[in-house]
């Protein structure tokens, strides 16, 4: 498990790691603490891949769009991006997006349910099959 978070030291205090650790879980978490545009695509270029992502990051649209765009490559083909904060504009406008382009389904979730709050999006395929110039409104 790897957690993105520039601010578990500063901001938070270190509340993350001090819960993992309570858990007993400490030793199978990485934390970097940098922000998640520079650690992305370092983990690509490492090789890294996941079975799931959860972003909870700057919800402003292009870096929600940086997340999902760098989560869908280190993920792969029927995996799922878990968005939290679906409520927001932004979120939604993003999640539009990759679900516009063919790039990740949208996953139903039970109205009223704490899952509501989220907004699931399945990586449909490992790369990208558009032309080069094609663009889909969103």
């Amino acid at each position: 498990m790897v957690s993105i978070d520039p601010f578990q030291s500063t901001q938070w205090r270190g509340a993350g790691r001090r819960l993992l650790r309570e858990s007993g879980v400490e030793h199978l978490h990485s934390l970097l603490e940098e922000k998640a545009e520079s650690a992305l695509p370092r983990l690509i270029a490492e090789g890294a891949r996941f079975d799931l992502a959860l972003i909870d990051g700057d919800h402003r649209f292009e870096y929600a769009f940086v997340d999902v765009f760098f989560a869908r490559r280190l993920l792969g083909s029927g995996k799922l991006i878990v968005m939290d904060d679906g409520w927001m504009p932004s979120v939604r406008k993003c999640a539009a997006f990759f679900e516009a382009a063919g790039l990740c389904g949208r996953e139903p979730t039970p109205v009223g349910s704490p899952l509501s709050k989220f907004i699931l999006l399945r990586v449909t395929s490992e790369g990208d099959a558009r032309e080069w110039n094609e663009f889909t409104n969103f």
